[in-house]
């Protein structure tokens, strides 16, 4: 299996995910997977406790799922892949309220017998920057948001495949490409402003 292959099917289980459809992500889960949560306390081991807390749930919750933007992160194996997705999941209450999120969607997934399985699930959400904090704004602005080059590494196209979610929004799937090609201004999740 290809990279993209799994970055393909990383953007598909957490699209079905949020449509209230888990069973496809349940299925993919290696039998001693580790699923972290984005609060505090959801830390689940193993394919089994993961599978008992989801039928536990009587949850009622519709998601949004917009601007989605998968990372394949080369780790230099064939048997071995990592994942980053990072969307805006919407949360409709019961009551009528809703609840917006920046979430990160960190996967590394493993081959068993051919057959990709998920061996670690950790979300995570992003939250604002405290107007107390003068280090990290202005020493992540220096260190990690740089224009991106204006080629692509030898042997790599420019090429970021689009694809839309219902109500709008976008999915954007990135090639192999090193952090460094990567644009790091929000509304250009593209590794150069080919769209």
């Amino acid at each position: 299996m290809r990279m993209q292959d799994v970055a393909d099917q990383t953007m598909e289980i957490i699209t079905r995910y949020y449509q209230n459809d888990i069973q496809p992500f349940l299925d993919l889960c290696h039998e001693d997977v580790l699923w972290i949560g984005p609060a505090e306390g959801q830390v689940i081991r193993t394919r089994q406790a993961l599978l008992d807390a989801f039928r536990a749930e009587k949850q009622t919750l519709r998601f949004a799922v917009s601007d989605m933007t998968v990372v394949p992160v080369p780790i230099g194996s064939t048997k071995v892949f990592n994942v980053m997705a990072m969307y805006t999941v919407d949360t409709f209450w019961p009551d009528g309220s809703t609840n917006r999120v920046h979430q990160r969607c960190s996967i590394t997934w493993s081959m068993q017998e051919d057959r990709p399985s998920i061996r670690l699930c950790h979300l995570s959400n992003a939250i604002a920057y405290d107007v107390q904090d003068v280090i990290y704004p202005t020493n992540y602005s220096k260190t990690f948001v740089q224009p991106a080059a204006s080629q692509p590494p030898p042997g790599r196209g420019h090429e970021c495949r689009k694809a839309f979610l219902p109500g709008g929004g976008q999915v954007h799937v990135l090639p192999e490409l090193g952090a460094d090609h990567l644009r790091g201004k929000r509304g250009q999740p593209c590794a150069d402003s080919h769209r």
